[in-house]
């Protein structure tokens, strides 16, 4: 009985030796990874919003910004054109319908390839969604991370 004893205060000690303080630093380093791609999509969205359009070079240098702090990572950048429909009785406009098309983020490269700049108008939404591949071990996943808002200026060329 003694013996079974000392061979699990053994394993536990091991355990509370050697793994858990890799367990945690790789925590912490998870969580300072998320700090860091969190300031730079908040930034890049904040700059979109005021300013009402994405230019390729800026989001060239958000595109390296996130890949130099983690390259598991994916970005997924959406943009929701606001529409609105209006609701006829007869001739008169009784109502209008409010609803989104979503442009997913190949039509948004494709549009920046032909142009320098993709516009949005006030009302739209873009969300930008950067979430990890799968990896080998499930202890150490990142987290989703979603961050988006209204457009709150329109591009206008001066």
């Amino acid at each position: 009985m003694a013996v079974f004893g000392k061979f699990w205060s053994i394993m536990v000690g091991f355990v509370l030796i050697f793994v858990c303080p890799v367990y945690i630093a790789e925590m912490r380093n998870a969580m300072l990874t998320d700090i860091a791609l969190l300031n730079a999509a908040d930034n890049f969205l904040d700059r979109v919003k005021y300013s009402g359009y994405i230019d390729r070079a800026e989001l060239e240098k958000f595109y390296t910004e996130i890949s130099v702090l983690s390259d598991r990572r994916q970005i997924r950048l959406t943009h929701r054109r606001r529409a609105v429909r209006p609701v006829f009785e007869g001739d008169e406009i009784v109502d209008s319908k409010e609803f989104y098309i979503e442009v997913s983020a190949d039509e948004i490269k494709s549009r920046l390839s032909a142009e320098n700049k993709y516009k949005f108008k006030i009302g739209d939404e873009v969300s930008l969604v950067i979430y990890e591949e799968e990896r080998g071990y499930p202890f150490f996943r990142g987290r989703t991370l979603e961050l988006g808002g209204m457009i709150e200026n329109e591009y206008i060329k001066s």
